[in-house]
């Protein structure tokens, strides 16, 4: 299942690529600042941006082993009951 999922995720993301509408040149994630003319000093250091991607993917590897687990426990009583 974990494979549906992660495939879930990622073809919208390929879709959108292959049809021009994005590029995975730039990869942003949730929280990031980005420096504009209307707030010069505002900016975000990369080591930060690689920390925060590391956890995002902790997360996500975390969460994806609980659905596991859930669906685990779902079949073990879908097979008793």
């Amino acid at each position: 299942m974990n494979d549906e999922i992660n495939r879930v995720f990622t073809l919208p993301v390929v879709i959108l690529a292959e049809n021009g509408l994005i590029t995975l040149d730039v990869e942003y994630i949730d929280g990031t600042k980005i420096e504009s003319k209307t707030n010069r000093y505002t900016f975000v250091w990369r080591k930060t941006t690689v920390r925060n991607r590391a956890r995002l993917l902790d997360k996500v590897k975390t969460l994806s082993e609980q659905i596991g687990e859930a669906m685990a426990q779902e079949n073990a009583g879908n097979e008793s009951g």
